[in-house]
């Protein structure tokens, strides 16, 4: 049986506790994006997609395991440069290509549903959505034929503007 060792915390190495704390000061410049992001779960995505990345990076038979690295208590891998090559293997995970993958501007161009209004917000149903999107001035930007109904198409962003204003978010 192979005996293990930690070779040191995330934060010893890059400076945050943790790989999502990576992905948070990235999009800590713009708190309306960030919570766009989180609203949208692109910001999981982000986070999933980093952590793969960086353990796809890692040196060999070296695990991120919460905010430990851990690897074999082996001599010939615990040697000085160790830190190094583990600093460079996440030094060289491209957090903006990560980023750019999961950026919100498709879902943001989307035109939702009442239903699916109603669905975002928590509502009990699409007449309640209507409702709570009239009351914040928001209208419908298209109208759809669906079968022998005219269906109300809304804009993603300013639904989720709008939201976000009304917690207290933006």
């Amino acid at each position: 049986m192979t005996r293990t060792t930690v070779y040191g915390v995330f934060y010893r190495y890059a400076g945050v506790s943790a790989p999502s704390d990576v992905i948070t000061s990235y999009l800590s410049g713009d708190t309306q994006f960030s919570e766009l992001c989180v609203l949208s779960g692109a910001y999981d995505d982000m986070v999933s997609d980093y952590t793969d990345a960086l353990s796809a990076a890692l040196p060999d038979d070296i695990v991120l395991a919460g905010s430990e690295l851990i690897g074999p208590a082996d001599d010939r891998y615990y040697t000085e440069n160790i830190h190094d090559k583990i600093r460079e293997a996440i030094d060289s995970v491209d957090v903006d290509a990560i980023i750019i993958q999961h950026d919100v501007a498709d879902i943001l161009s989307e035109e939702l549903t009442a239903q699916q209004v109603a669905e975002y917000l928590g509502l009990s149903t699409p007449g309640s959505a209507r409702k709570t999107l009239s009351r914040w001035g928001i209208r419908a930007c298209k109208y759809v034929k669906v079968g022998r109904t005219i269906q109300a198409r809304y804009p993603a962003e300013k639904v989720m503007l709008m939201n976000l204003r009304n917690r207290g978010k933006v």
